[in-house]
Protein backbone atom coordinates (compact mmCIF):
# COMPACT_ATOMS: atom_id res chain seq x y z
CA UNK A 1 0.00 0.00 0.00
CA UNK A 2 0.90 3.12 -0.94
CA UNK A 3 2.24 5.49 1.96
CA UNK A 4 -0.37 8.09 0.69
CA UNK A 5 -3.54 5.44 0.63
CA UNK A 6 -3.03 4.82 3.84
CA UNK A 7 -3.43 8.31 4.91
CA UNK A 8 -6.53 8.67 2.53
CA UNK A 9 -8.03 5.86 4.29
CA UNK A 10 -7.00 7.02 7.84
CA UNK A 11 -9.01 10.28 6.84
CA UNK A 12 -12.20 8.25 6.07
CA UNK A 13 -11.63 6.10 9.45
CA UNK A 14 -11.62 9.58 11.04
CA UNK A 15 -14.83 10.75 9.56
CA UNK A 16 -16.49 7.41 10.27
CA UNK A 17 -15.35 8.33 13.53
CA UNK A 18 -17.00 11.51 13.58
CA UNK A 19 -19.97 10.41 12.41
CA UNK A 20 -20.67 7.40 15.43
CA UNK A 21 -19.82 9.97 17.58
CA UNK A 22 -21.72 12.91 16.09
CA UNK A 23 -24.74 11.37 14.75
CA UNK A 24 -25.66 8.95 17.17
CA UNK A 25 -26.50 11.69 19.97
CA UNK A 26 -28.10 13.57 17.07
CA UNK A 27 -30.47 11.15 16.78
CA UNK A 28 -30.58 10.69 20.79
CA UNK A 29 -31.47 14.04 21.13
CA UNK A 30 -34.17 13.88 18.58
CA UNK A 31 -36.04 10.99 20.72
CA UNK A 32 -35.97 12.90 23.80
CA UNK A 33 -37.49 15.56 22.41
CA UNK A 34 -40.14 13.48 21.22
CA UNK A 35 -39.45 13.75 17.24
CA UNK A 36 -38.05 10.63 16.39
CA UNK A 37 -40.83 8.55 15.05
CA UNK A 38 -39.72 4.62 15.58
CA UNK A 39 -37.34 4.82 12.76
CA UNK A 40 -35.46 2.05 15.14
CA UNK A 41 -38.76 0.32 14.58
CA UNK A 42 -38.64 -0.17 10.76
CA UNK A 43 -37.87 -3.04 8.74
CA UNK A 44 -37.42 -7.06 9.69
CA UNK A 45 -34.44 -6.50 11.97
CA UNK A 46 -35.31 -7.15 15.56
CA UNK A 47 -33.32 -4.79 17.69
CA UNK A 48 -35.74 -5.46 21.34
CA UNK A 49 -32.88 -6.09 24.14
CA UNK A 50 -30.34 -3.53 23.15
CA UNK A 51 -29.34 -0.62 25.08
CA UNK A 52 -27.52 2.08 24.68
CA UNK A 53 -24.74 0.76 26.19
CA UNK A 54 -24.09 -1.47 23.73
CA UNK A 55 -23.23 1.93 21.58
CA UNK A 56 -19.73 1.16 23.68
CA UNK A 57 -19.46 -2.10 22.16
CA UNK A 58 -19.69 -1.15 18.40
CA UNK A 59 -17.55 2.39 19.64
CA UNK A 60 -14.42 -0.34 20.61
CA UNK A 61 -14.77 -1.98 17.83
CA UNK A 62 -14.03 0.91 15.41
CA UNK A 63 -11.25 1.95 17.52
CA UNK A 64 -10.05 -1.11 17.37
CA UNK A 65 -9.64 -1.76 13.73
CA UNK A 66 -9.32 1.53 13.24
CA UNK A 67 -5.48 1.53 14.70
CA UNK A 68 -4.70 -0.61 11.77
CA UNK A 69 -4.44 2.85 10.10
CA UNK A 70 -2.31 4.35 12.48
CA UNK A 71 0.54 2.24 12.40
CA UNK A 72 3.66 1.61 9.82
CA UNK A 73 1.79 0.08 6.64
CA UNK A 74 5.18 -1.27 5.80
CA UNK A 75 6.15 -2.96 8.89
CA UNK A 76 2.57 -4.39 8.93
CA UNK A 77 2.77 -6.08 5.28
CA UNK A 78 6.20 -7.33 6.30
CA UNK A 79 4.48 -9.23 9.21
CA UNK A 80 1.97 -10.35 6.97
CA UNK A 81 3.93 -11.64 4.18
CA UNK A 82 6.37 -13.36 6.63
CA UNK A 83 3.32 -15.61 7.99
CA UNK A 84 2.31 -19.08 6.14
CA UNK A 85 -0.08 -18.33 3.69
CA UNK A 86 -2.88 -20.62 4.97
CA UNK A 87 -2.89 -18.59 8.06
CA UNK A 88 -2.93 -15.17 6.41
CA UNK A 89 -6.29 -16.47 4.79
CA UNK A 90 -7.84 -17.91 7.56
CA UNK A 91 -6.86 -15.45 10.31
CA UNK A 92 -9.00 -12.87 9.19
CA UNK A 93 -12.11 -14.58 9.09
CA UNK A 94 -11.23 -16.51 12.60
CA UNK A 95 -10.61 -12.72 14.12
CA UNK A 96 -14.18 -11.79 12.94
CA UNK A 97 -15.68 -14.76 14.39
CA UNK A 98 -13.93 -14.25 17.85
CA UNK A 99 -14.43 -10.63 18.02
CA UNK A 100 -18.54 -11.12 17.11
CA UNK A 101 -18.79 -14.38 20.15
CA UNK A 102 -17.31 -12.03 22.49
CA UNK A 103 -19.83 -9.22 21.63
CA UNK A 104 -22.76 -11.95 21.49
CA UNK A 105 -21.64 -12.51 24.93
CA UNK A 106 -22.60 -9.35 26.34
CA UNK A 107 -25.95 -10.10 24.88
CA UNK A 108 -26.86 -13.14 26.93
CA UNK A 109 -29.89 -12.54 28.89
CA UNK A 110 -31.27 -9.38 26.88
CA UNK A 111 -31.55 -10.45 23.48
CA UNK A 112 -33.75 -13.52 22.14
CA UNK A 113 -30.94 -14.79 19.17
CA UNK A 114 -33.24 -16.67 17.15
CA UNK A 115 -35.41 -13.40 16.49
CA UNK A 116 -32.44 -11.09 16.26
CA UNK A 117 -30.76 -12.91 13.21
CA UNK A 118 -34.48 -13.74 11.82
CA UNK A 119 -33.50 -18.11 12.03
CA UNK A 120 -37.00 -18.69 11.63
CA UNK A 121 -37.60 -16.43 8.57
CA UNK A 122 -38.90 -17.93 5.32
CA UNK A 123 -35.99 -19.47 3.34
CA UNK A 124 -38.15 -18.92 -0.16
CA UNK A 125 -38.08 -15.30 0.64
CA UNK A 126 -34.27 -15.52 1.86
CA UNK A 127 -33.39 -17.20 -1.67
CA UNK A 128 -35.32 -14.54 -3.68
CA UNK A 129 -33.68 -11.97 -1.84
CA UNK A 130 -30.41 -13.30 -2.39
CA UNK A 131 -30.92 -14.00 -5.57
CA UNK A 132 -32.24 -10.64 -6.97
CA UNK A 133 -29.06 -9.19 -4.53
CA UNK A 134 -26.45 -10.95 -5.95
CA UNK A 135 -27.85 -9.59 -9.36
CA UNK A 136 -27.91 -5.57 -8.24
CA UNK A 137 -24.68 -6.24 -6.97
CA UNK A 138 -22.90 -7.00 -10.13
CA UNK A 139 -24.90 -4.69 -12.01
CA UNK A 140 -23.57 -1.94 -9.86
CA UNK A 141 -20.47 -3.49 -9.96
CA UNK A 142 -20.17 -3.33 -13.58
CA UNK A 143 -21.82 0.49 -13.56
CA UNK A 144 -18.59 1.67 -11.98
CA UNK A 145 -16.49 0.14 -14.31
CA UNK A 146 -18.34 1.30 -17.61
CA UNK A 147 -18.36 4.65 -15.44
CA UNK A 148 -15.05 4.63 -15.76
CA UNK A 149 -14.04 4.19 -11.80
CA UNK A 150 -10.86 2.02 -12.46
CA UNK A 151 -9.83 5.02 -14.65
CA UNK A 152 -9.90 7.46 -12.07
CA UNK A 153 -8.56 5.57 -9.56
CA UNK A 154 -5.89 5.33 -12.17
CA UNK A 155 -5.19 8.70 -12.47
CA UNK A 156 -5.27 9.74 -8.94
CA UNK A 157 -3.25 6.65 -7.35
CA UNK A 158 -1.34 5.51 -9.30
CA UNK A 159 -1.52 1.55 -10.85
CA UNK A 160 -3.78 -0.50 -8.38
CA UNK A 161 -2.18 -2.76 -5.68
CA UNK A 162 -3.87 -6.04 -5.31
CA UNK A 163 -4.32 -7.28 -1.85
CA UNK A 164 -2.02 -10.00 -0.45
CA UNK A 165 -4.76 -12.42 -0.43
CA UNK A 166 -5.71 -11.91 -3.98
CA UNK A 167 -1.81 -11.91 -5.02
CA UNK A 168 -1.79 -15.45 -3.15
CA UNK A 169 -4.84 -16.66 -4.91
CA UNK A 170 -3.38 -15.52 -8.44
CA UNK A 171 0.06 -17.67 -6.98
CA UNK A 172 -1.77 -20.60 -6.48
CA UNK A 173 0.11 -22.97 -4.30
CA UNK A 174 -0.15 -26.47 -2.47
CA UNK A 175 -3.44 -27.93 -2.25
CA UNK A 176 -3.24 -27.38 1.23
CA UNK A 177 -2.83 -23.57 0.74
CA UNK A 178 -5.66 -23.73 -2.10
CA UNK A 179 -8.25 -25.22 0.33
CA UNK A 180 -7.39 -22.59 2.87
CA UNK A 181 -7.90 -20.01 0.49
CA UNK A 182 -11.53 -21.23 -0.54
CA UNK A 183 -12.61 -22.14 2.82
CA UNK A 184 -11.39 -18.82 4.28
CA UNK A 185 -13.40 -16.87 1.08
CA UNK A 186 -16.06 -19.24 0.93
CA UNK A 187 -17.30 -20.16 4.69
CA UNK A 188 -15.35 -17.92 7.36
CA UNK A 189 -14.98 -14.66 5.88
CA UNK A 190 -18.64 -14.55 5.20
CA UNK A 191 -19.51 -15.87 8.51
CA UNK A 192 -16.91 -13.74 10.63
CA UNK A 193 -17.94 -10.53 8.73
CA UNK A 194 -21.21 -10.70 8.34
CA UNK A 195 -22.26 -11.77 12.03
CA UNK A 196 -20.04 -9.05 13.10
CA UNK A 197 -20.95 -6.22 10.87
CA UNK A 198 -24.50 -7.31 10.06
CA UNK A 199 -24.93 -9.40 13.29
CA UNK A 200 -24.03 -7.13 16.11
CA UNK A 201 -22.86 -3.66 14.22
CA UNK A 202 -25.71 -2.87 12.15
CA UNK A 203 -28.59 -3.84 14.82
CA UNK A 204 -26.93 -1.71 17.71
CA UNK A 205 -26.51 0.94 15.62
CA UNK A 206 -30.26 0.99 13.93
CA UNK A 207 -31.46 0.61 17.62
CA UNK A 208 -29.87 4.26 18.41
CA UNK A 209 -30.83 5.83 15.14
CA UNK A 210 -32.54 4.50 11.68
CA UNK A 211 -32.08 1.78 9.11
CA UNK A 212 -30.60 4.34 6.41
CA UNK A 213 -27.64 5.59 8.61
CA UNK A 214 -27.10 2.49 10.41
CA UNK A 215 -26.71 0.81 7.17
CA UNK A 216 -24.42 3.43 5.89
CA UNK A 217 -22.00 3.52 8.24
CA UNK A 218 -21.93 -0.33 8.85
CA UNK A 219 -21.10 -0.14 5.18
CA UNK A 220 -18.39 2.25 4.53
CA UNK A 221 -16.84 0.50 7.90
CA UNK A 222 -17.46 -2.97 6.40
CA UNK A 223 -15.48 -1.75 3.50
CA UNK A 224 -12.95 0.56 5.53
CA UNK A 225 -11.72 -2.59 7.45
CA UNK A 226 -10.60 -4.35 4.46
CA UNK A 227 -7.94 -1.70 4.19
CA UNK A 228 -7.64 -1.49 0.17
CA UNK A 229 -8.22 2.01 -0.84
CA UNK A 230 -9.55 0.55 -4.47
CA UNK A 231 -11.61 -1.65 -3.02
CA UNK A 232 -12.97 1.18 -0.73
CA UNK A 233 -16.26 2.32 -2.98
CA UNK A 234 -17.20 -1.41 -4.00
CA UNK A 235 -17.41 -2.84 -0.58
CA UNK A 236 -18.94 -0.10 0.86
CA UNK A 237 -21.92 -1.00 -1.80
CA UNK A 238 -22.02 -4.40 -1.03
CA UNK A 239 -21.67 -3.36 2.77
CA UNK A 240 -24.71 -1.52 2.17
CA UNK A 241 -26.26 -3.50 -0.22
CA UNK A 242 -25.91 -6.82 3.01
CA UNK A 243 -27.56 -4.36 5.63
CA UNK A 244 -30.64 -3.97 3.40
CA UNK A 245 -30.70 -7.92 2.48
CA UNK A 246 -30.78 -8.49 6.24
CA UNK A 247 -33.49 -5.70 6.58
CA UNK A 248 -35.17 -7.13 3.46
CA UNK A 249 -35.02 -10.72 4.24
CA UNK A 250 -35.33 -10.57 8.15
CA UNK A 251 -32.38 -13.25 8.86
CA UNK A 252 -28.79 -13.03 8.48
CA UNK A 253 -28.79 -16.32 7.01
CA UNK A 254 -29.66 -14.12 3.41
CA UNK A 255 -26.23 -11.56 4.29
CA UNK A 256 -23.94 -14.87 4.96
CA UNK A 257 -25.26 -16.96 2.15
CA UNK A 258 -24.94 -12.95 -0.39
CA UNK A 259 -21.49 -12.23 0.76
CA UNK A 260 -20.41 -15.91 0.45
CA UNK A 261 -21.57 -16.18 -3.42
CA UNK A 262 -19.95 -12.82 -3.85
CA UNK A 263 -16.47 -14.16 -2.55
CA UNK A 264 -16.93 -17.51 -4.28
CA UNK A 265 -18.02 -16.12 -7.78
CA UNK A 266 -14.93 -13.50 -7.29
CA UNK A 267 -12.78 -16.12 -6.30
CA UNK A 268 -13.94 -18.32 -9.57
CA UNK A 269 -13.39 -15.64 -11.78
CA UNK A 270 -9.50 -14.66 -10.01
CA UNK A 271 -8.67 -18.51 -10.18
CA UNK A 272 -10.06 -18.46 -13.98
CA UNK A 273 -7.60 -15.68 -15.11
Amino acid sequence: MHIFEFYILQDIAFWCLLSFLVMLPSYGALRAWGLQGGWSLQGRVVVNGLRWFDLIGVGLLMVFFMLEFFGQPAAEKRAMGELPEAIVFLLPGTIFIVLALMMFATLVGRVNYRELFGLDASWVRICVVVSLALILVFGLFNGLSALGYEDWMTQRIGVQEEQLPVKMMRAGGSEAQKLAMVVAACVLAPVGEELLFRGYIYPVLKKHSDIYFSAVLSGVFFGLVHGHLWSLVPLSILGVILAFVYEWSGSLWASILLHAAFNTLTALAIYSE
